[in-house]
């Protein structure tokens, strides 16, 4: 005890004294202390990354099985389309091919439409009169009749003539009774005139009389068709 405390006027002074077998003891405690703490916190730190581990795979299969479930409601999708699209493009395919075909029946009626390339003319009726009291005669004293033109546009003129059967070399054989100028008739189109008519006198009602109508193109002067009519006046 003398060894290790010493007192004097300034107080107790404590005194160590330390063998070099005691630095080396001290040494090997604190390397197994280390080692040991290591030890403990790597078999610590080994279940905490199988813990984080564990929580990753469950984190990655929720993800893979989310992204699974978003491919197939994706699949299902793409296929309810595939199974509508072929729908809504047949009916398409149908409306263009009725489109197309209805195209084709428009251009086959417009190529079936044929013309004459002639002029015909009907007389539709021609009207007359008997007068006079003690001698009687008869009297034309209108037309009425159709032009058809199956040839080209045309502005028609039109001559009527009046005279006896048979007595075509008399001059109301050649000179016309009434004549008239028409706005033009275009190709495929038809017009229905009527003219009034002061004719000649027709002494014999039992004889048959004329009425003959000439349709000529006003620009050329040809003459494109004409009619006449044959009856008793009565």
């Amino acid at each position: 005890m003398a060894d290790v405390f010493q007192k004097d006027s300034e107080g107790i002074t404590l005194k160590i004294k330390i063998k070099p077998k005691h630095i080396e003891r001290i040494f090997y405690l604190t390397v197994i202390i280390v080692l040991a703490f290591f030890v403990i916190m790597g078999t610590f730190c080994g279940k905490c990354g199988d813990d984080a581990e564990e929580t990753t795979k469950q984190a990655t299969g929720g993800t893979a099985e989310a992204a699974a479930s978003s491919a197939g409601e994706q699949n299902e999708s793409a296929a309810v389309e595939e199974i509508e699209e072929p729908a809504i493009n047949e009916t398409i395919n149908l409306t263009a091919e009725a489109n197309e075909t209805a195209e084709i029946n428009e251009t086959e009626e417009e190529e079936i439409i044929e013309y004459s390339g002639r002029v015909e003319l009907t007389i539709n009726e021609v009207m007359s009169e008997i007068k006079g009291d003690e001698v009687q005669y008869g009297k034309i004293t209108g037309v009425r009749f159709t032009i058809d033109n199956g040839k080209d546009d045309f502005m028609p003129k039109v001559e009527v003539y009046t005279y006896e059967d048979g007595d075509t070399s008399s001059v109301f054989a050649k000179i016309p009774r009434v004549e008239r100028i028409y706005s033009t008739v275009k190709l495929g189109k038809s017009t229905i005139q009527e003219l009034e008519i002061s004719s000649q006198q027709f002494p014999d009602l039992d004889e048959n009389v004329v009425c003959k109508v000439v349709v000529k193109d006003k620009d050329t002067g040809d003459t494109l068709v004409s009619e006449e009519s044959k009856f008793k006046i009565t």
